[in-house]
C-alpha cells in the first residue's frame, strides 16, 4: 500500500470490533485504520475492484482451504463501509453520500482501489452535492484536483459568468 495513513498512537491498543453489517464470517477480513473489521467474501469483492483482485492474486496466505486472511487498509471505517456497500450493492444511508467532503473521500478510495462502479456512483453524488452548493469555483477546484475534465469544463464555464468576491479568498 503506497499512501498508508498513519494511525493514532493509541490505535494499536484499541480492541478490534466487527462492523455490524459485515459480521458474517467470510474468507477475507478487511481491517480499517481505526481497527474495525469487515468480513467479506473474496468472490464478492474481486469483481468490484482491480486492486483487490491483484492483491488477492499475489497473496499466498489466502488459500482455497477456507482460511481467513486479514488485510489492513488505509481507510477509516466510515469510508470503507460506504465503499463496500456501494461495491456490493448493499443498502446504505443516504446521508453517507450527501456531503462534498464525504463524496470526495469516497471517490479517492474508489479510485485507489480501482473500483470503477463505485467511482461512477460516487461521482454522480459528488456532482449533485456540488450543484446543491452552487459554488462554481469549488466545483472547478475539485474537478481539477481529481482530473475530471467534463466537470472541469462546465465549472469553468460557470465561473466565467460569476462575479468573484476576492475578499472571500
Amino acid at each position: 500500500m503506497s499512501q498508508r495513513a498513519s494511525a493514532p498512537d493509541n490505535a494499536q491498543h484499541i480492541p478490534p470490533t466487527t462492523h455490524p453489517d459485515f459480521v458474517r464470517r467470510e474468507d477475507i477480513v478487511l481491517r480499517s485504520i481505526d481497527n474495525v473489521w469487515f468480513n467479506v467474501a473474496r468472490r464478492d469483492l474481486e469483481p468490484t475492484s482491480g486492486w483487490f483482485r491483484v492483491t488477492f492474486d499475489k497473496a499466498t496466505e489466502i488459500s482455497t482451504r477456507g482460511t481467513i486472511s486479514e488485510l489492513p487498509v488505509s481507510e477509516d471505517s466510515s469510508t470503507l463501509e460506504v465503499v463496500l456497500k456501494v461495491a456490493l450493492g448493499l443498502s446504505l444511508d443516504a446521508e453517507s453520500l450527501a456531503s462534498i467532503e464525504a463524496c470526495e473521500a469516497l471517490f479517492i478510495a474508489a479510485k485507489k482501489y480501482d473500483m470503477s462502479g463505485v467511482k461512477q456512483v460516487v461521482l454522480l453524488h459528488l456532482q449533485f452535492a456540488l450543484q446543491k452548493a452552487n459554488d462554481p469555483m469549488l466545483e472547478y477546484v475539485i474537478a481539477c484536483r481529481h482530473d475530471l475534465p467534463a466537470l472541469q469544463a462546465t465549472a469553468f464555464d460557470r465561473c466565467t459568468r460569476v462575479e468573484i468576491d476576492y475578499t472571500s479568498l
